[in-house]
Order: C-alpha cells, then sequence, then structure tokens
C-alpha cells in the first residue's frame, strides 16, 4: 500500500478523474494499491512552517497510517503557479526561490513522516508548468508559461537533491508528460493543470521499476483499465467522475480485473435486478471475462442481456468466479454467497474491498 499525501495534485493515485475530496471527507479510490489523503490547497513553502494548518493536517492524516508504510508527499505546483513568480521576476531569482522552497519542503516532510517510520518516503516530481489561467482567485496563475517552466524546472531539481541527501526517492512519470515547450500534455491533463487516469499505466510501471509495486500484482491491467476511461465533460460527483453509470462501470471492470488476476476465466453475476439492467455485461467481458449465468434470489425475469437467470441453489452451469452486482444490497448478496459457495468459488464484490 502506497499512501499519497498532498495538495489536488494527489487525485491522480485514486484512479478517478477530476479532484477528490479533502480530508477529512472520504475519498473514494479505484486503485487498491494506492490510500490518497487531499490535504487542500496548500503551498509546499508551508510545510516548513510546523505551526501551519497544513501541518497539522499532516499530521492527522499520518495518524491514520500504519507504522512503517510507503508514503509519498505531493506538493508544490501552486507555489511554481503563484508563490514563487510572485517573489522573483528574472530567471535567477525564480530558480532560487523554486530551489529554496523545494530543499525545505523535502526536509520538513522528512521531519513530519519520521514518527510513522515508513518503510519508504518520496515525494513526486511536479508535472509541466500550466499555460491555463488557473481560476483559483487566491493564487491565480502568475507570470509567462516560460516562466512558470523555469520554475518547476528548478524546484524539480531541488527535489532531487534534497531528497538524496535524505535518503528519499522522487517519482518522475508525471513530470515527463510534457511536449517539446514543457506545456502538459492534452492527452493527459484534462483540465490542462492535473494529471488524470489516463497516464495511470505510465505512473504504474515507475512505481513497479522502483519497486514500491509488485512487479507481478495486478496494478497495471488495473490502470490500463481505467487510463480507458474518457474525462468526464461535466462534473456532477463530489468525486469528479462524471456520472454514476461511469463509476459503476470503472468499478465493475476493476472487479472482473480481479478475478482474472486471481485466474478466473468465466462469472456468474449474482442480481439480476436494477443494477445489473443498467450496468450490463461489457463491463465484466472487457477485462476477459465471460459471464455463464445470473444470479438471483426471485428472478422476475428469465433472462437478462442475452444470459439465463436463475436461482443459486438451481444453477448447474460451471464458473470460476461469483460477482456481486448490486449497489443498495452488496453486504447481504456477499455473505448469501459465501454460505452458498464457501470457498469453492472466487466471490468479488464491486464496491467493498474484497477478503
Amino acid at each position: 500500500m502506497i499512501h499519497v499525501i498532498g495538495d489536488s495534485h494527489v487525485s491522480i493515485f485514486t484512479g478517478l478523474h477530476g479532484v477528490c475530496p479533502a480530508f477529512p471527507d472520504s475519498t473514494p479510490h479505484a486503485l487498491d494499491s494506492f490510500r490518497v489523503w487531499h490535504l487542500g490547497p496548500f503551498l509546499a513553502y508551508s510545510v516548513d512552517k510546523p505551526t501551519h494548518r497544513v501541518c497539522r493536517l499532516a499530521l492527522q492524516c499520518l495518524k491514520h497510517v500504519p507504522m512503517k508504510s510507503q508514503i509519498a508527499f505531493f506538493m508544490g505546483e501552486i507555489d511554481c503557479r503563484n508563490h514563487i513568480l510572485k517573489h522573483g521576476s528574472s530567471r535567477r531569482t525564480i530558480v532560487q526561490n523554486a530551489k529554496k522552497v523545494a530543499t525545505r519542503y523535502v526536509r520538513a516532510v522528512d521531519e513530519l513522516s519520521r514518527p510513522r517510520k515508513p518503510v519508504k518516503l518520496a515525494v513526486v516530481a511536479l508535472p509541466p508548468a500550466t499555460e491555463a489561467q488557473h481560476g483559483n482567485e487566491h493564487q491565480p496563475s502568475v507570470g509567462t508559461h516560460a516562466q512558470r517552466t523555469v520554475a518547476v524546472a528548478a524546484f524539480n531539481a531541488g527535489l532531487r537533491a534534497a531528497a538524496k541527501s535524505c535518503g528519499m526517492q522522487v517519482f518522475e512519470a508525471i513530470a515527463s508528460l510534457g511536449d517539446e515547450q514543457g506545456r502538459p500534455l492534452g492527452a493527459y491533463f484534462a483540465d490542462g493543470v492535473h494529471a488524470d487516469p489516463r497516464c495511470l499505466p505510465v505512473v504504474v510501471q515507475e512505481l513497479r521499476q522502483k519497486g514500491w509495486l509488485d512487479m507481478h500484482g495486478h496494478d497495471l491491467a488495473v490502470a490500463q483499465a481505467l487510463a480507458c476511461i474518457a474525462p468526464p465533460t461535466r462534473h456532477s460527483l463530489p468525486c469528479g467522475l462524471g456520472d454514476l453509470r461511469t463509476a459503476r462501470l470503472v468499478l465493475a471492470e476493476r472487479a472482473a480485473l480481479r478475478c482474472r488476476a486471481a485466474g478466473a476465466k468465466t462469472a456468474a453475476v449474482y442480481g439480476a435486478g436494477r443494477h445489473t439492467h443498467d450496468l450490463g455485461l461489457a463491463c465484466f467481458t472487457r477485462a476477459g471475462l465471460r459471464v455463464v449465468a445470473l444470479l438471483d434470489d426471485s428472478p422476475a425475469v428469465d433472462t437478462l442481456h442475452g444470459v439465463r437467470v436463475m436461482r443459486p441453489d438451481a444453477v448447474r452451469t460451471r464458473f470460476d468466479a461469483v460477482i456481486i452486482s448490486s449497489d443498495g444490497h452488496e453486504s447481504t448478496l456477499l455473505q448469501s454467497a459465501k454460505r452458498r459457495f464457501g470457498s469453492s468459488k472466487l466471490i468479488m464484490p464491486i464496491y467493498t474491498q474484497p477478503e
């Protein structure tokens, strides 16, 4: 498990589009290997101030992080977009200010995390500087894109130098997603500022190579599935997914990928009601899982989506896994499936963490 703490840019590690809720609100996750702790729109500069609110919030989050965990901090984009340029207009002062802030930030992160005794500690290098005039009236984009690019490059250089002296690592994947002019690639930055799930395969590959994720785990397969979800055109959900159907499809496909990672090739979907009717079965087949039966305790139809619906005790078709398909009664169906199938079948919920 990797715990990522920082400003709104940590949202990429949820695997979902949009900015995730800030602590202490609950954050949804589509990637099991990450836990995200969004502190809010704070400066990396402020992490060096022990009495600042961002430090108090970080310490509260760290209390929920198990001892000897893997921890990464992701902050500094606001500094390079606004704060550093406000306090230096020449290239020389921008570079000096950026490196100074980055150095103090890394040392403060090291100090904050020390009581948790992290097995691994890292900071995430900043994404390419935004071209957009950021809409935040308190921390808007300052200066030119060229100046912001200088600030980001200097900040990231400061991260590398300070991290090396503290025995920390720097994650570079998101920083590499720019064009020749240093602008964020539109294929990875839907809003021009925040990296979105389309770059997750690149991020997961780097974390595998650096030993933070299991090379043989299913993180990459899940990341590749999430990367196929187009950015929403509107943001109606708190987690920024755009619409509830998109969220359900992402999580259902994740459940199918978990089954495939465990060796399953066929599945029965338990629950043939409104949820399965609206969800469809394509989200399971896209992950390479063949749905051979639909199970329901009180079938209202004979078939659904071209698959026969039957009671669990009447099914004779062989299958490897049972996927629980219900948003309102998942826990009840999960317990029922465990009683009926025991350990003979892989039982996979969509919304809750599988055992």
